[in-house]
């Protein structure tokens, strides 16, 4: 294994690690899954405009990209719009459960967008967690809708995270996390102000929400995002 390739997997690690407190924050947030990713959002892009670093390199941003990284923008928030909703609607164990077939997903998904032979051990890897979903879905009856939501999450987050491969060999990280939230913060503030009746009172901010919001923009989106990105152009 390269030095390369350790520090890429060192990265995947610490961004799994700050991913997991998503949830957590996701149910101590007060708002509907909604707003919240829209506030997420917000408060990620205003952190991303904080590093010069994000200036400088979009500077150099090719065009002819931004449609693709709109289109998976889309797909990132569409992402964190069915995650937060598995999880106000069951639990964060049952939401990060599912989101644990991402590693099935991607090996089912990857191969077909690269145009590539399946790997039988990546699959087979990723099938341990399917008997523990199962498990779940016959103790909790009621969850059954949060499970539904929290795979389909995970589905998107393969796809997504498979294209973004593709990406990092086109544009810089910070292009592309800057580029790819920013669009999916402009596909969510139309159907937020459809399908919010007061959308006033749906998105105002109640205790700690704001303090829950910094954290999870920053700790738990803009650093892990950046980080795998990163950690992509070494690993599949």
């Amino acid at each position: 294994m390269s030095p390369e390739q350790k520090k890429a997997w060192i990265q995947v690690h610490v961004s799994v690690f700050l991913w997991g407190w998503t949830p957590i924050l996701g149910k101590l947030i007060s708002l509907s899954q909604l707003p919240l990713v829209w506030w997420r959002i917000v408060f990620t892009c205003l952190s991303l405009l904080l590093i010069p670093r994000v200036w400088k390199n979009l500077r150099q941003f090719k065009r002819k990209n931004y449609l693709k990284l709109f289109g998976i923008g889309c797909l990132i928030a569409i992402h964190w719009v069915c995650f937060y909703g598995a999880i106000k609607e069951s639990n964060a164990s049952v939401a990060l459960v599912c989101l644990a077939t991402v590693s099935f997903m991607t090996a089912l998904f990857e191969p077909l967008i690269f145009r590539k032979k399946h790997s039988y051990k990546e699959i087979l890897l990723g099938v341990i967690i399917i008997p523990a979903i199962y498990m779940i879905a016959n103790a909790q009856q009621g969850y059954t809708y949060g499970i539904i939501l929290g795979l389909i999450a995970a589905a998107l987050a393969a796809i997504f995270s498979t294209l973004n491969k593709f990406m990092v060999t086109q544009e810089e990280t910070t292009n592309i996390t800057f580029i790819e939230l920013s669009s999916g913060l402009i596909f969510l503030t139309p159907l937020l102000l459809v399908n919010s009746g007061n959308v006033f009172q749906s998105m105002l901010l109640v205790n700690n929400d704001v303090i829950y919001l910094l954290l999870l923009a920053v700790c738990c989106t803009t650093v892990p995002f950046m980080l795998s990105l990163s950690a992509l152009k070494h690993v599949s």
